[in-house]
């Protein structure tokens, strides 16, 4: 995590994240009501959200609710890099 504010009972992080090729990340939801932003650096991400994949590569984004499980997996041969932003509702 590269910052984090909180203002109003919500919390906004601002986050940069790698992944090695092969590598799963299995996210937890976070409180209702809350979303994410992902940009994509450099590399591949496979989202699975909703059981659906959702493929991003290099210069694409995406936003979502994050208030469910999803899963993030580099399915390349090369470091996939990328910004996380999320807004995190008030429990």
């Amino acid at each position: 995590m590269l910052e984090s504010v909180r203002f109003a009972g919500q919390c906004v992080e601002l986050w940069h994240w790698q992944l090695a090729p092969g590598v799963t990340y299995e996210a937890e939801p976070d409180p209702p009501g809350s979303q994410e932003m992902l940009y994509i650096i450099s590399g591949e991400l496979v989202l699975t959200l909703d059981g659906l994949l959702r493929p991003l590569v290099t210069g694409t984004s995406i936003a979502f609710a994050s208030d469910q499980p999803y899963r993030f997996h580099n399915p390349g041969p090369f470091m996939l890099r990328f910004s996380k932003n999320v807004l995190l509702a008030a429990e």
